[in-house]
């Protein structure tokens, strides 16, 4: 579910999820549900004619399939009473857009998230937190034609308190039809 607004300042938005989560294994016989859910606020403010702001704030329990790249898992068997423990996540980012000229704009960007694992249930590998930060910049050479180019830092915690961290340069071409 989700319901926005719009107007010369940006956009708003808020959204919700409610989900049920379900184990039933035949093999081991494990049956188990839970009702998980979560809610997510965000939108672009216009801060003049050629900024902007775009910002997201997402939490819940059993929504980590949602966050960035399902990073982790929405939950857990605790196969010492057969329920399901869900995973908590509390997840955002903030970006800013400027535009240069028509054919030429940059965006930066920093994202994060933190999951509320059992580790215990989960073991000292499951994803604790990840973060990013982001800078680009596309050209439109042609109308329906965009060539550019980003710089990402990443860096992702376990809950052993084991850290890695990526640097990333990629390039894109696309053509709109």
């Amino acid at each position: 579910m989700r319901y926005g607004w719009k107007g010369d300042w940006g956009t708003f938005g808020v959204g919700g999820i409610i989900r049920q989560l379900k184990v039933d294994n035949q093999a081991t016989g494990a049956k188990a549900d839970k009702v998980a859910g979560g809610l997510t606020l965000g939108g672009k403010w216009v801060m003049g004619g050629s900024d902007s702001l775009h910002y997201q704030l997402t939490g819940g329990e059993g929504i980590a399939r949602y966050i960035g790249l399902g990073i982790t898992g929405d939950g857990v068997l605790d196969a010492s009473d057969g329920s399901l423990d869900t995973t908590g996540v509390l997840a955002g980012y903030v970006g800013w857009r400027h535009a240069f000229s028509p054919k030429l704009r940059s965006n930066v960007i920093f994202a994060r998230s933190d999951y509320d694992n059992d580790a215990a249930l989960t073991g000292p590998l499951a994803t604790k937190s990840v973060q990013s930060l982001r800078a680009n910049v596309f050209y439109s050479p042609l109308p329906k034609v965009d060539v550019g180019a980003e710089l990402m830092f990443g860096k992702r915690e376990v809950e052993s308190g084991a850290e890695g961290d990526i640097t990333r340069v990629q390039f894109t071409t696309k053509y709109s039809f």
